[in-house]
């Protein structure tokens, strides 16, 4: 809810600032002379991950601030005090502290002020919480706001049906990562609507929330209690700790496991697990990955350290998701709202590997800009527990049923409050593959089906949500292989000091080092317009020692026990006339340059072992330039820069352009990803990229191609007379002036505007 500048809540917004200064002055005089408050409030900051006191002041008194504000928003939508037993604050520090008097009087004076304002929903309460937190707790947290909607919406689907034969009336509902509890309030709201005999008590004890802050907690209790009118929440099952310490209980447990530290199973996971990326995880990234030890059959653990092993690259969210699958009644339904990273990443394949293994994947859904502005990079996944969990053979498939097929499903508008899920994923009725419902009052939705075992084995399914319908018979097309198949695909060359092994005009004078001993080198193609590097346009060089070191005794790790490989590197090139060479090594040496954890491995540290001259340079970030560039000049490229080797038969000019054809730049562009206006294709993601077979063309065919692509220009010149050459080589249905369209349209809402650029994609 929001009001003008001097409404209602937008004075609760200005106490609110006022509360923490007080509220902070308060407690840092309290800390100063009360020995249990100074100690309460040391063992808050360390539980929240500080060791400032004073910085924790002010954290605790921006929670207590909104504690506060959140009981006056409660006053003003129920019309009377919070329940006793949720007064009493959740903020350690000020517990068992009186209110200062004028704080008091304020708290009053604003509450009166909410009661002359009719219609006040509960969706105010918490709203302003996120701003209690520092940002660096904010991002640390990984917390992303869940319209409610869409939290309505994935917890009727969980709901419908969860747990099958074994669920209990009414079901019980867990999530994981609850927060200020919106998750919780849809799963009260659909309970109360499908279990309408059901004693209040019994639906709150339905509810389990797990989070790791307090605070948010009594939040979600609170906002609970006001939907029903006031009523105390205690039978609310809220655990203010981390989801990993928790283990399953035995069913019918569930008052015995708030003190046990288990939970009960449930029938549903519902939630918005926190987005922390796996470098953030460290030091205890054990801490989520010990509950992988549970999952097989005697003492193994496929997926901790077998052959299904989840990456140790997997974010939070991840680890989320398969410990809460331990806490899942077999027929029991997960709903979660996720980063859409796993559909693409290479960690991801091992998560969904997890996911087919486990569950029958009954949908994932992602938003375009109009659906929800705010999940354009989310998506829900939508899956029901097996009865019989287990590795599944890959390339297995269930039946001919819909339970079968795995849909991707494409919102292209908001749902419609009398619209669900149900109907779009296939539990309802609902248009086929590509097809769009037909209701006039529902959202427009593209959805594909795919088989349930491609979801596992899949290379990427990002783009069975991103990609224009006209590309997606190209991702399982006959004629199109992964780019790897035609050439290989690898990493430039990583240094580890830059500083020493790639020479300018003015280093090579300076030290005149000899040219046999020196590689024209490429740092970067940024810049280049050209579609290709000739010699003329490389001004570095690279050192190439290998040639010269290869074979001579004692320069590698074979060499005799206490030999120095350096060492004897340098006297060797010495000993050849090479001394330009070994001043330049030791003067780096002396600068420190060699100390790097890359130089380090190398038993010569200035020895790069045999250097890549790829066919084409391939650029890790692209906005509209073309795809490769020849390397006619040889160079060798750094790491920054991905290297195409054409593979032995293949004829260099045909691929290459073919890779320039705006059908395998439309690919592209649903194939990678959009980092800021820039088109970024990680190497993998290159080597996988699906292409047209050039091994299937006909030799007057491929001759067309390589004939227009020597034609075609950087500048867009000869675009269309390519991409006739290609589509008619590769005998592709498609028309080419739709695959320019479609290029154009995706490149357009990269760098443009991020997906508000309509591409059309059914």
């Amino acid at each position: 809810m929001s009001d003008g500048p001097t409404g209602p809540y937008a004075q609760v917004a200005v106490a609110d600032e006022r509360l923490r200064v007080a509220l902070g002055e308060a407690l840092d005089r309290a800390v100063g002379h009360d020995d249990p408050v100074r100690h309460r409030l040391l063992e808050w900051v360390d539980g929240i991950g500080g060791d400032d006191p004073e910085a924790a002041i002010d954290r605790a008194a921006a929670r207590q601030a909104s504690v506060l504000t959140n009981h006056v928003r409660y006053r003003a939508t129920v019309g009377d005090r919070p329940p006793a037993h949720l007064r009493e604050t959740p903020v350690a520090p000020f517990r068992g502290t009186d209110v200062p008097s004028e704080v008091e009087a304020a708290l009053d004076s604003l509450a009166s002020k909410l009661a002359d304002s009719p219609g006040l929903s509960t969706d105010v309460i918490g709203a302003r919480y996120a701003e209690a937190l520092s940002a660096d707790e904010r991002r640390a947290r990984g917390q992303f706001y869940t319209p409610s909607a869409v939290a309505e919406a994935v917890t009727e689907w969980a709901l419908e049906g969860a747990g099958g034969e074994a669920v209990t009336d009414p079901p019980r509902v867990l999530d994981p990562a609850a927060g200020t509890g919106t998750f919780p309030l849809a799963a009260l709201d659909v309970l109360r609507e499908r279990h309408p005999g059901s004693a209040p008590d019994s639906l709150l004890s339905s509810l389990v929330a797990v989070d790791v802050d307090e605070v948010a907690l009594h939040v979600a209790a609170l906002r609970l209690s006001a939907r029903m009118g006031g009523r105390p929440v205690e039978g609310f099952d809220r655990r203010p700790c981390s989801f990993f310490d928790l283990e399953p209980g035995a069913d019918g447990a569930a008052a015995v496991g708030a003190a046990s530290g288990t939970i009960a199973p449930v029938d549903a996971v519902v939630g918005n697990p926190p987005f922390v990326r796996a470098g953030d995880l460290t030091p205890d990234r054990e801490h989520f990955r010990r509950h992988l030890d549970a999952f097989g059959r005697d003492g193994d653990s496929p997926y901790a350290d077998g052959d299904a092993a989840l990456s140790r690259r997997s974010d939070a969210y991840v680890y989320f998701v398969t410990h809460a699958t331990r806490f899942l009644r077999p027929g029991g339904r997960l709903g979660m709202v996720l980063p859409s990273k796993w559909l693409g990443s290479e960690y991801g394949a091992d998560f969904r590997r997890f996911l087919h293994d486990q569950y029958d994947v009954r949908a994932v859904v992602g938003f375009g800009a109009r659906a929800f502005d705010a999940l354009v990079d989310t998506v829900l996944l939508l899956a029901e527990r097996r009865e019989q969990p287990g590795a599944v053979a890959a390339g297995a498939r269930l039946d001919g049923s819909a339970r079968g097929d795995v849909s991707f499903v494409r919102l292209e508008e908001p749902l419609d409050p009398s619209a669900s899920l149900a109907e779009l994923v296939g539990d309802g009725p609902v248009a086929g593959n590509g097809g769009r419902r037909r209701e006039a009052r529902e959202a427009p939705a593209r959805v594909v089906r795919r088989d349930r075992s491609s979801f596992a084995t899949a290379e990427k399914c990002s783009p069975y949500l991103r990609a224009p319908a006209d590309l997606l018979p190209l991702l399982d097309h006959p004629a199109f292989v992964p780019l790897g198949e035609l050439a290989r695909i690898s990493r430039g060359v990583t240094t580890g000091a830059n500083r020493f092994f790639l020479l300018d005009a003015a280093d090579r004078e300076r030290w005149g080092i000899d040219p046999a001993l020196l590689r024209p080198a490429v740092r970067s193609i940024r810049g280049v317009e050209s579609r290709t590097v000739s010699a003329d346009d490389v001004a570095l060089s690279m050192v190439d020692v290998h040639g010269f070191l290869a074979g001579r005794p004692g320069c590698s790790r074979d060499g005799a026990q206490g030999t120095d490989p350096t060492a004897r590197a340098k006297a060797v090139l010495r000993e050849a006339g090479h001394d330009a060479l070994v001043a330049y090594v030791e003067y780096a040496e002396a600068e420190g340059w060699h100390e790097g954890r890359t130089c380090r491995t190398r038993p010569v540290w200035f020895d790069l072992g045999a250097l890549p001259t790829p066919d084409a340079f391939v650029p890790k970030l692209l906005r509209e330039r073309v795809f490769t560039v020849r390397n006619r000049a040889r160079a060798v490229p750094t790491n920054a820069i991905d290297c195409l080797s054409v593979r032995e038969g293949i004829d260099p000019e045909v691929l290459l352009g073919v890779l320039d054809s705006s059908v395998c730049k439309a690919l592209m562009e649903v194939w990678g990803r959009n980092e800021a206006g820039m088109l970024q294709l990680m190497t993998y993601e290159t080597r996988t990229l699906p292409v047209p077979d050039v091994r299937r063309f006909g030799a007057d065919a491929a001759a067309s191609v390589a004939a227009a692509a020597a034609r075609f220009d950087a500048d867009g010149a000869g675009q269309a007379d390519l991409d006739a050459a290609v589509h008619a080589a590769a005998d592709l249905d498609l028309q080419p002036g739709r695959a320019r369209e479609m290029r154009e349209r995706l490149l357009a809402r990269r760098v443009d505007g991020g997906d508000r650029i309509e591409v059309p994609v059914s």
